[in-house]
């Protein structure tokens, strides 16, 4: 049986900076293999939330993994309020791991702060970008998106917390269908036992409250500006993939099919999936990480359609 390599720690982030804090992160694959993923969570979101990946791609030879807790989220302390401060938090990681050509994987928020790492990040340190359901600002198309999310705060009952917050971030499709691991109960109703019966990121308390602020402050701060869209554009050597989802409820499918011309990625993937893509269609989208890493390693110049839709590649 193949041993699986695993490794955790904490990595100091934000001294220079004036914004210390200690990042909680693990590391999970062979050493010696040549593709490394760096996986950025959404609002909340710690590193269970990549669950499925986790489980895919450890087991892959070629591969090794890192997830992390961003601020003030899971085993990380302090808080943010900016998204260019979480990339710069990712970068910082990078470089304590010492790795090299690194492909970022962000998804919903973390997806926002990948358009920032690929405005910031020195060319050794990075080979590419997937992006998925990326928040793209309230300037880009104004939305109550934010304050939606927020609303479940004031819900004291927990179940229906949670059932809020599942209506905003998979699809009704989806949360309607029978659960493939009991099919006697929908996908809806099994996601609230799972989150009854943990510890949930989205408990009521006033850390969590405080950390909803924060990101409240940032999702309403984030701006992809005209400048940062050229300097995305002219770094043609990052191999950018957008994944836009037809049934995202908190980020518009046209703005991002509109981004993704305006930043030239050179992928633009579509699934049927509501926001939360690894959770409602995990194979989808780890089939759509590793080839879009397994092609942009082999791929410089790319001509003809760059439109995928709903394929397992």
């Amino acid at each position: 049986m193949k041993k699986i390599e695993f490794e955790n720690g904490y990595c100091f982030v934000g001294i220079k900076r004036g914004s210390p804090a200690k990042l909680y992160y693990e590391i999970y694959g062979n050493k010696e293999a040549k593709n490394k993923i760096i996986f950025l969570n959404g609002l909340f979101q710690p590193t269970t939330s990549f669950k499925n990946q986790i489980n895919h791609f450890r087991n892959l030879d070629d591969f090794q993994i890192c997830v992390y807790d961003n601020r003030g989220v899971g085993k990380s302390n302090s808080f943010t309020n900016s998204l260019k401060k979480m990339a710069l938090d990712v970068i910082e990681l990078v470089r304590f791991l010492n790795w090299k050509k690194v492909n970022f994987v962000g998804v919903s928020l973390g997806g926002s702060a990948c358009l920032y790492i690929a405005s910031l990040v020195e060319k050794e340190l990075i080979n590419s970008i997937l992006v998925c359901g990326p928040w793209p600002g309230v300037i880009e198309k104004p939305s109550l998106a934010p304050v939606t999310m927020a609303y479940p705060y004031f819900i004291t009952n927990r179940r229906k917390r949670i059932e809020s917050w599942n209506h905003q971030i998979f699809s009704k499709n989806f949360l309607n269908s029978p659960s493939t691991s009991n099919p006697d109960i929908s996908n809806g109703d099994l996601l609230i036992q799972k989150y009854l019966k943990s510890d949930s990121v989205i408990s009521y308390t006033p850390r969590t409250l405080l950390h909803s602020l924060c990101w409240f402050v940032a999702s309403f701060s984030f701006h992809l500006t005209k400048s940062m869209k050229n300097d995305i554009a002219k770094r043609s050597y990052i191999k950018i993939g957008v994944v836009a989802l037809k049934n995202d409820y908190l980020v518009d499918f046209e703005i991002l099919k509109k981004i993704s011309n305006e930043i030239n990625a050179w992928k633009l993937y579509i699934s049927d999936s509501g926001h939360l893509l690894p959770v409602e269609d995990s194979d989808f989208f780890n089939s759509t990480i590793k080839n879009h890493i397994y092609n942009s390693n082999l791929i410089n110049e790319v001509s003809g359609n760059n439109i995928i839709i709903n394929s397992k590649l």
